[in-house]
């Protein structure tokens, strides 16, 4: 079962970043987000890497959050637009 929240930057041995592995994990795997992106599994693997090693640092990228976000929709997956910020982001209001 997959946990609406995580925390942010926490990387378990083999499971990887957040949003990112979460996000992943939701659409059904890396193969299911790579088809979807028109990526291969390895650039969807670096979501989930720290940016030292070539990754995102557990964002996806930006590019992608709409064709995400549509296909969650039609397949009632439980992603939205606030799934992508990274848990200290979320919640906030951005005005002051």
């Amino acid at each position: 079962m997959v946990q609406e929240t995580h925390p942010t930057m926490r990387k378990t041995p083999g499971t990887g970043l957040e949003p990112a592995r979460s996000i992943i994990t939701i659409l059904g795997g890396s193969a299911v987000a790579a088809q979807l992106c028109k990526r291969k599994r390895m650039q969807i693997w670096r979501w989930t890497q720290p940016k030292s090693a070539g990754g995102t640092d557990g964002l996806v990228p930006q590019k992608h959050h709409t064709i995400i976000l549509a296909y969650a929709r039609n397949h009632r997956l439980p992603i939205t637009a606030e799934s992508f910020l990274p848990i200290e982001g979320r919640g906030r209001s951005r005005r002051r």
